[in-house]
């Protein structure tokens, strides 16, 4: 039995603390992101190809869902009665319960560090605009600190795109401006020859 369990977490990587299901080599439910049914109700009766996910997206996934059902069985023809365990982890919404989710910085946090609802209450700024975080738990400050050094990451990438854009007028541009130039240039000396024989 021992040896059986051992094989189900053989590629499996861990959080030491949490039990949480950081990454694994070949995930096994990782093949059901694999031709995904696609219906288009505009069109009946149209047939369209069925959707495969990247092979690191379809590991991503299986992970997840791994972390959020633990024993969730392969797929099977026959019926299954099984024993899940608890989940390994919750969405949380730091900015508000009462926000709706969806890109307002939501995060999965162990069990362990959601102990006391991180995010269920609303953060209500001060006056000048800062929230007070002194009545934040460490678990809502980690959610805090990793919000703000996402942000600050994604500053500093903007700001090295910038600077690697390449300022200079793109070739036809150039080729452009350039024959403008030369035509304006022939124009100006057909209009000097035109005025000098007519000056004759």
């Amino acid at each position: 039995m021992a040896r059986r369990a051992n094989q189900r977490d053989r590629g499996a990587i861990h959080d030491r603390r949490t039990g949480v299901l950081l990454a694994r080599k070949n995930p096994p439910l990782a093949h059901i992101f694999t031709a995904i049914p696609l219906t288009a109700p505009d069109y009946p009766g149209s047939q369209l190809p069925g959707m495969n996910f990247p092979t690191e997206y379809a590991n991503a996934f299986a992970v997840h869902l791994e972390n959020l059902y633990p024993g969730l069985p392969l797929p099977s023809r026959e019926p299954q009665t099984v024993q899940l365990e608890g989940s390994r982890y919750r969405l949380v919404n730091p900015t508000g319960g009462d926000m709706p989710m969806g890109g307002n910085g939501e995060l999965w946090l162990p069990w362990q560090d959601d102990e006391e609802s991180v995010g269920v209450e609303a953060v209500m700024p001060d006056p000048d605009g800062v929230p007070d975080v002194n009545g934040f738990s460490e678990a809502q400050l980690r959610a805090l600190e990793q919000q703000i050094d996402q942000r600050r990451a994604d500053e500093a990438r903007l700001r090295e795109s910038d600077k690697t854009l390449d300022r200079k007028k793109p070739e036809w541009v150039e080729f452009r401006e350039g024959r403008q130039e030369r035509l304006t240039a022939q124009q100006q000396a057909d209009r000097d020859r035109a005025a000098g024989g007519d000056a004759e």
